[in-house]
C-alpha cells in the first residue's frame, strides 16, 4: 500500500508499555471506532477488510498532528463519546504492545505514523511513533479516504465487530434522550458502543454520551444514570405507541419504569385508586387486580380523573377515620412546613384529638 517511504521524526510519550494492563484487543478496537465516529462527518466512516488487514477509513483532516498529543480532546462538554484526549493513541500501545502490526494514515500531509519503541535514558523502554513522509499511495480499495487506521485481522474481530457496535438498521425508536435497539434486552450502549448488560431492563438502550459519566476505560455508568436515563426513553417510546400498548402489557416491575413522569392516558384508563384500609390510597389495575408499584404513584396523583376520584374516596374514608388518625397523618405531611411554635401547637391539637368523641 505504501511505497517511497521516509523516515523523518520519532513521536515520544514516555508511556511504558504496560501502561493500561488491563487494556487487550477489545478496548483497543473500541476506542478506535470511537474515535471514527466521532470525527466523521454524521458518524459515518468504513471498515474494509484487504490481505488479512483492516482498515477504518473516513475523510478527517487534522490541520496538525496535535490529536497525537496526550490530553487533547475538542469533545468535552459535547455529545460525542471520547473527552480524555488517550484513546487513539492507546489503541496504538495496546496494538503494539500484543504484536499486532498496525499504523496511521493521513494522506493529504503524506504522514505515516508506526507505533514504536524506545529507550530512554531515564524511563527505560517508552512508547512512541516513527513519522515517516510517504510521497505514493498505492492503495486501491482506500483510495478515496484521507485518514486511515490499520491492523492486522485477529481471530476475535468478527465477532467484536457485530456485537459490540450498532448499526442504523439497529435503532427501533429515537428520542431526545436516547434510542431502543435491536439487540438482547439489558444491553448498554452509549453512544453506539457496547458498556455493559443490566438485569430487569425491558429493552437494549444506547444512551447519549452527554447523559452519563463514563471513566476513560469507558467504565460502567451508575446504576441511577442507566435507570433514570432508561426510564425517559421507555416513557417517549410508551407515549409513541399509546394506541398500541395496554397497561397490562408493560413490565412495570422493570428498573426501565423507576423514574418513568408520564403515562398515555388511555393506559392510566385501566387504573383506579383504592383504600388500604389503613388510610392510605393505591392504585390497581382495573384489568387484573393487580396493585400497581407505587413508583407509579406521582403519575396518578398528577391525573385529573383519577384524583377526582380520590377525593370522593377520601370522603368515604374520613367517615371512617378517627379524627386524630387524621390529624395524625396531617401532622407526618406538613409539619415540616410550620415553624417551631406551629409544630408544638399542632402536636398539642393531636393530643387533644384522642379524647375527642363524635357529638350525638
Amino acid at each position: 500500500m505504501r511505497l517511497n517511504v521516509e523516515h523523518i521524526d520519532l513521536i515520544k510519550y514516555g508511556n511504558g508499555l504496560d501502561y493500561i494492563p488491563d487494556w487487550n484487543f477489545e478496548q483497543a478496537y473500541r476506542e478506535i471506532i470511537q474515535n471514527f465516529i466521532d470525527y466523521s462527518d454524521e458518524g459515518k466512516y468504513e471498515i474494509i477488510e484487504d490481505n488479512g488487514y483492516i482498515f477504518i477509513c473516513n475523510n478527517f483532516k487534522p490541520d496538525t498532528l496535535e490529536f497525537l498529543r496526550i490530553g487533547f480532546s475538542d469533545k468535552r462538554g459535547t455529545n460525542k463519546r471520547g473527552k480524555h484526549g488517550e484513546g487513539l493513541k492507546m489503541a496504538m500501545l495496546v496494538l503494539h504492545r500484543m504484536g499486532i502490526d498496525s499504523d496511521i494514515a493521513i494522506k493529504h500531509q503524506n504522514i505515516l505514523l508506526k507505533p514504536t519503541t524506545y529507550k530512554d535514558d531515564n524511563l527505560g523502554e517508552c512508547f512512541g511513533f516513527d513519522k515517516f513522509r510517504n510521497n505514493l499511495w498505492v492503495d486501491e480499495n482506500t483510495k478515496n479516504y484521507n485518514f486511515i487506521v490499520s491492523f492486522e485481522k485477529t481471530s476475535d474481530f468478527e465477532e467484536l465487530n457485530e456485537n459490540f457496535f450498532l448499526k442504523d438498521e439497529d435503532i427501533i425508536f429515537n428520542c431526545p434522550s436516547g434510542r431502543i435497539v435491536n439487540h438482547e434486552k439489558g444491553k448498554i450502549y452509549v453512544g453506539g458502543i457496547y458498556i455493559t448488560q443490566m438485569n430487569d431492563l425491558s429493552y437494549a438502550y444506547d444512551l447519549n454520551p452527554s447523559s452519563v459519566t463514563l471513566g476513560r476505560d469507558r467504565t460502567i455508568p451508575s446504576t441511577f444514570d442507566i435507570e433514570y436515563h432508561c426510564s425517559k426513553i421507555n416513557s417517549a417510546y410508551i407515549e409513541s405507541k399509546d394506541e398500541e400498548i395496554e397497561l397490562d402489557d408493560l413490565n412495570i416491575d422493570n428498573r426501565d419504569f423507576n423514574y418513568i413522569d408520564s403515562l398515555p392516558e388511555k393506559i392510566i384508563e385501566d387504573v383506579e385508586p383504592q383504600d388500604t384500609q389503613s388510610g392510605n390510597i393505591q392504585f390497581v389495575n382495573i384489568k387484573t387486580g393487580k396493585t400497581l408499584p407505587s413508583k407509579l404513584n406521582s403519575i396518578f396523583f398528577n391525573n385529573d380523573r383519577i384524583n377526582d376520584k380520590i377525593v370522593k374516596l377520601k370522603q368515604v374514608l374520613i367517615e371512617k377515620i378517627s379524627p386524630y388518625d387524621l390529624l395524625k397523618e396531617f401532622e407526618s405531611k406538613h409539619k415540616w412546613s410550620l415553624d417551631n411554635i406551629g409544630q408544638i401547637e399542632l402536636q398539642n391539637i393531636v393530643t387533644k384529638s384522642l379524647n375527642w368523641v363524635e357529638k350525638k
